[in-house]
């Protein structure tokens, strides 16, 4: 594939058709593309996108687990990441304050590492704006919309689809943009901080394995307290790269470190250009129905 030429309008003249470098649209004899499609067909030749995983967001069915105590703060606070993907040091977002039998003791602080296409600067942790809606009943998601400082556009729908799981998807509204979610805080384990990451093979509802990779904390060493979590990870709408489709060569999505005093951190890879990333979270020691419920929730799409 070659470069085209400029011109005066600020476009570039691409194979028949025309780039806008402030908005990543092509537009040519095969239609309207953004950069994704451009880089796909790059090292494809074609121009349609695979498809990617996609979460529904569906609340049919039961967990068994332990019912979470929906308290996620109204404001943000602020805590000491020491581990980070970009930079360690105080960090500012919403959190959950136990959910209920001492999960934790102030943990979230979510945020979004990122290289802005608008500034050209690395922004290092964007708080992940969950909007004036929280801790809605079981079923019932919330999606805010917001523009980051630096000009980029994020949306996130957030909630509780059964009564011991929480589930959020992050997009972003420009193609070219790749992040990270950083999360971390302070864990109720009070000095039993036990952790483990581990995977379950399943089929999604449209047919195709997948490799689910956790993270998961508890009070007890044996895995069967209470007092205990479970992290999913994963990218959506995941175009050229199938470094983590389908199958069960799959690669670990997150990175996870324990720090002094209980504090446990968890960051993402990049996500995929043009995609976004689903988080899942359990509360219980059932092993196999969180998995279960999450692959019957995503879907290729």
């Amino acid at each position: 594939m070659t470069l085209g030429r400029g011109n005066n309008s600020g476009y570039i003249l691409q194979e028949g058709g025309i780039v806008d470098p402030f908005t990543d649209a092509t537009i040519g004899k095969q239609g309207v593309h953004n950069m994704q499609d451009l880089r796909y067909y790059e090292s494809t030749g074609n121009w349609t996108l695979p498809p990617g995983y996609n979460p529904q967001f569906h609340t049919t069915g039961t967990v068994a687990g332990v019912t979470i105590t929906k308290d996620m703060q109204s404001s943000t606070g602020t805590f000491n990441f020491t581990y980070h993907p970009n930079s360690t040091g105080n960090k500012t977002g919403y959190y959950w304050s136990d959910w209920g039998t001492d999960i934790w003791d102030n943990w979230g602080y979510w945020g979004l590492s990122y290289f802005s296409q608008y500034t050209r600067t690395q922004v290092d942790h964007e708080t992940i704006q969950f909007g004036s809606s929280l801790n809605g009943s079981d079923g019932t998601f919330y999606t805010n919309s917001w523009t980051a400082s630096d000009g980029t556009p994020w949306t996130v729908k957030h909630g509780h689809p059964v009564a011991n799981m929480w589930m959020m998807h992050v997009t972003v509204g420009h193609s070219s943009t790749e992040f990270r979610i950083a999360s971390g805080g302070n864990m109720g384990s009070d000095g039993n901080t036990n952790v483990r990451d581990g995977y379950d093979d399943v089929t999604i509802s449209s047919g195709q394995t997948l490799r689910l990779r956790w993270r998961e904390n508890s009070q007890s060493s044996s895995y069967n307290s209470s007092e205990q979590v479970k992290w999913w990870f994963l990218p959506t709408k995941d175009g050229s790269d199938t470094t983590y489709g389908t199958g069960t060569s799959t690669t670990q999505f997150h990175n996870a470190q324990i720090g002094g005093n209980d504090n446990h951190f968890i960051y993402t890879n990049l996500s995929p250009y043009g995609g976004g990333i689903v988080v899942y979270m359990y509360k219980g020691y059932n092993q196999s129905p969180p998995a279960d419920w999450i692959a019957d929730d995503l879907a290729l799409g």
